[in-house]
């Protein structure tokens, strides 16, 4: 019996990381946890022996303060380090849904001498846990509890609050002014926002 060497190949495994959904308020620095398989990413098809002992997980522009509220940011795994991995063929896989921005709670308060009415004026009030106080400003009446001396909860939805930010622009008449112009904003309003335009010449 005569034995013929012969050369055989392994191939890859297949490995699949994917990165899981994940919230935040408005103005919080979302941290990620990115050791071992946790709650923020999940491994499959791993062979016993081997790890992932940490990957990289990051969202563009929704790890800071300045943000949208309530748009998701793609969530994206990379570079995973543990043992055993150059015998997989790894790959990546972005959060289903992302990472979500939460609205930021704000408290009211105020102080005002009895008048026999559930009201109080948005002049008498402050607004708490605000992020940019210089961004928020109160108008209108804000609904008390009751007309009663002492302490009164604010009714939910009362007063008006709105956020005031500032975003330049350009446009350019193109010859004689015909009534109209386009303007193009470096930042777009979020839809359901009122957009005031100031115009120089």
């Amino acid at each position: 019996v005569a034995y013929i060497p012969f050369t055989g190949t392994v191939a890859e495994k297949a490995l699949t990381i994917t990165a899981a959904d994940k919230s935040k308020t408005y103005g919080a620095t979302v941290t990620f946890d990115t050791t071992t398989p946790s709650t923020d990413f999940s491994v499959s098809e791993l062979l016993p022996g081997d790890t992932v002992d940490s990957i990289t997980l990051s969202s563009a522009g929704a790890v800071g303060t300045a943000t949208v509220l309530g748009s998701p940011y793609a969530i994206t795994p990379s570079a995973a380090v543990g043992m055993g991995l150059g015998n997989y063929n790894i790959t990546y896989v972005d959060a289903p849904v992302g990472l979500t921005v939460n609205a930021r709670p704000v408290q009211l308060s105020g102080t005002r001498i009895y008048d026999g009415t559930p009201t109080a004026a948005a002049s008498i009030l402050t607004i708490g846990n605000n992020l940019d106080g210089a961004n928020l400003t109160l108008s209108g009446n804000a609904t008390l509890a009751g007309k009663d001396v002492g302490s009164q909860a604010i009714s939910v939805g009362a007063g008006v609050i709105s956020r005031v930010q500032n975003a330049s622009g350009f446009g350019d008449i193109g010859g004689a002014f015909t009534g109209s112009f386009p303007v193009t904003m470096s930042t777009a309003p979020t839809d359901g926002n009122t957009l005031v335009a100031v115009i120089s010449t």
